[in-house]
């Protein structure tokens, strides 16, 4: 992947805001160690016991961006490596940035369409699987869908923590391909046991898995359109 960054790009795409991630966000090595360097120095500074609201603003874009490029550009082992920064970021904005906004008192993350998206969450308790990332993914992108359908910009300085307290690791272990979109489970051919078991028989084959994931979203679109309609006729 590229390993040039321009903030200059991102920054012209959100107009004037400080927010950066994550709708132009792309794998880049120079971005992702920009957003670690920066999420450390913030979290591990001496004066940390105290935060202004435009430095939590900058935690919580470091936050999210570490978070997507992790899940979205790392190896199983290079995710495993960022298992300590996000367990100690998350820890340090809830205690010291939640008091100026979280997620849960923000209305993009309480309507009924992102409730909608959360019937797809697995239990996180058994760890990142073929099962149980198949499902974040799927909760995942019906939750940016609604993001970039519903909400603003602003909002989405919310999402990395949202994403975590829903689904623990699963939202940096789970990783994706950004090109196709698909659970890294089926794409990475280093370690078919990834995630902990073999790869299902029915899905060996690339059509296969393209089409079993196509079926996937179309019985969500279908189960989404049947509750507008008796939402609808109530």
């Amino acid at each position: 992947y590229s390993d040039r960054y321009d903030r200059d790009r991102y920054n012209r795409n959100y107009g004037n805001s400080d927010v950066t991630c994550c709708r132009n966000e792309r794998c880049s090595s120079d971005r992702m160690q920009q957003c670690r360097d920066s999420l450390s120095r913030m979290i591990d500074s001496r004066s940390s016991g105290y935060q202004d609201s435009q430095k939590c603003r900058q935690i919580r874009d470091d936050f999210n961006c570490l978070l997507w490029q992790t899940s979205n550009c790392q190896s199983r082992n290079g995710r495993d490596r960022d298992n300590d920064i996000f367990r100690r970021a998350k820890d340090f904005i809830s205690k010291n940035c939640d008091s100026y906004g979280r997620w849960s008192e923000n209305s993009c993350y309480k309507s009924t369409e992102m409730q909608r998206c959360e019937r797809e969450l697995p239990n996180t308790r058994g760890g990142a699987s073929y099962d149980s990332c198949r499902k974040f993914n799927d909760f995942q992108d019906c939750m940016q869908d609604e993001l970039q359908r519903r909400c603003t910009k602003e909002d989405e300085l919310y999402q990395g923590a949202y994403l975590v307290d829903k689904a623990q690791e699963l939202s940096w272990q789970c990783g994706t391909d950004q090109y196709n979109e698909r659970n890294q489970y089926f794409t990475d051919k280093r370690d078919p046991n990834e995630y902990g078991q073999t790869k299902p028989q029915h899905l060996d084959d690339d059509d296969a898995m393209c089409q079993s994931r196509i079926e996937v979203y179309s019985d969500k679109c279908k189960s989404t359109l049947e509750d507008k309609r008796q939402l609808k006729n109530k």
